[in-house]
């Protein structure tokens, strides 16, 4: 379905995330319940629950990529659903989970998040990433946890405040999923950034800053 946007074109320069009284469900099931968290800035918050609850919704609804029956998204204080495509994307970065690439090279994969980059700069990226493959390989033939990490490779890259991840290390070793959240972890420290993760790993979380907890429609989640 077509996504919901306004035409406004300009938000304060602090760029604050935050969910106010949020309700979803799917299918007549209600996944998230008058939910409210503000995201700490500086920091990675990551989000944790069973199966079902609503995680990967809570985070597409942060990304302005679905819409709340009951509740707001809030970016500078403002409905996200107010702000303009453009200025939503160049403000909030969402990585899906998965591992889905564009069929061209690595190069301008990257170019996506940073167009004007040089190619050490994508090296750069790519390295923060655990990954070193050739800028002009086929993006499409590298193997599934290469290309999760070419996803990540672009939140070392983005300008955008707002950075959201889905399962980034869901094919990847304990040794590179660690190495690649302490990277995230410095890049929203020095960078000013709000990061946020969806994760199964408990062992991952526990290297975020912030911990935001789901447990279904009978509470309205849980931070730590």
């Amino acid at each position: 379905p077509a996504l919901s946007s306004g035409n406004l074109q300009q938000i304060e320069q602090d760029v604050t995330l935050e969910i106010v009284n949020a309700s979803f469900a799917i299918e007549n099931q209600k996944v998230l319940d008058r939910l409210s968290y503000s995201f700490p800035k500086n920091s990675i918050t990551a989000i944790t629950g069973p199966s079902g609850v609503g995680k990967t919704t809570l985070l597409r609804a942060l990304a302005g990529l679905a819409e709340l029956q009951q509740g707001v998204v809030q970016l500078a204080k403002t409905d996200i659903l107010q702000l303009h495509e453009k200025l939503r994307h160049q403000k909030v970065l969402f990585i899906p989970q998965g591992g889905d690439v564009l069929p061209t090279t690595v190069r301008e994969n990257l170019s996506l998040s940073a167009v004007n980059a040089n190619d050490e700069q994508l090296e750069q990226a790519l390295l923060k990433a655990q990954l070193k493959v050739d800028l002009d390989a086929d993006a499409t033939l590298l193997s599934g946890g290469e290309k999760q990490r070419i996803g990540i490779a672009r939140a070392f890259l983005s300008s955008a405040p707002i950075v959201l991840l889905d399962e980034p290390t869901s094919a990847l070793d304990q040794t590179n999923a660690t190495k690649i959240i302490l990277e995230l972890s410095l890049l929203a420290k020095n960078q000013h950034k709000t990061i946020v993760m969806v994760t199964h790993d408990l062992a991952l979380a526990a290297y975020a800053d912030n911990s935001l907890v789901l447990n279904g429609p009978t509470d309205s989640g849980k931070s730590v």
